[in-house]
């Protein structure tokens, strides 16, 4: 079982890297002259998939890391030697389009440098933590002993779109599944727990309590 302890460390591991590379991102933007949005442009699109690079291999070795350690603790028997390998980053291609989202603010007629700003942080935040959940999901994935993995929320607020998947439980690391919860938000404090028994659960994750959650919050809608 993933202890409660286990999962906040690495979560709190995975939010030190962000927050290191965050602080580079900032450090780069106080450089640049917003006004001169061509520039900022091509500037940002150099940049970012450079750091994404960086911080996103550590996260990546981070999730490695944690992937085996919970393996050599799991209570299923008879597990197959296999080690976890790191995911690759996501391609400069999707994160340079991601970057000209996040600075159109810039492009238009009353530039809003503030709403870019929070565009590129949230942008950011995504693609940094993509390469060690995608350690998470590919290692499930080839794991040669069945790998199962829940999406566990962390944090004081869980959004309506996270509850969902989260109130899933426990599914096996197909491509299927893994594709559809592969969809996260600018920062989506969701963690991947790999299991290999449906019993296995991680400490503390109750998806019957998700999906009450989640029915609460459509009730609730439905009544305004």
């Amino acid at each position: 079982m993933a202890t409660a302890t286990a999962v906040q460390e690495f979560r709190e591991a995975i939010k030190d890297v962000v927050a290191l590379s965050e602080r580079e991102l900032r450090l780069f933007l106080l450089s640049l002259d917003f006004e001169n949005v061509v520039a900022t442009t091509n500037a940002l699109e150099i940049f970012m998939p450079a750091l994404v690079t960086e911080f996103g291999e550590v996260g990546a070795a981070v999730a490695v890391d944690f992937y085996d350690e919970l393996r050599e603790t799991s209570p299923a028997k008879n597990l197959k030697p296999y080690t976890a390998q790191m995911a690759e980053i996501p391609e400069q291609e999707a994160i340079q389009a991601s970057v000209r989202w996040a600075v159109d603010p810039l492009w238009q007629a009353e530039q809003e440098p503030d709403r870019a700003i929070s565009r590129l942080t949230e942008v950011h935040d995504r693609v940094v933590k993509a390469a060690p959940r995608n350690t998470i999901f590919e290692s499930a994935q080839r794991d040669v002993s069945k790998a199962l993995f829940a999406r566990v929320p962390s944090g004081s607020k869980t959004c309506e779109f996270c509850l969902m998947l989260a109130s899933r439980g426990a599914v096996y690391a197909n491509a299927k599944s893994a594709g559809e919860a592969k969809k996260f938000h600018g920062h989506c404090d969701c963690q991947i727990i790999p299991m290999w028994d449906e019993d296995d659960y991680p400490e503390g994750y109750d998806p019957e309590s998700l999906y009450n959650q989640y029915v609460d919050l459509q009730v609730s809608k439905q009544g305004h």
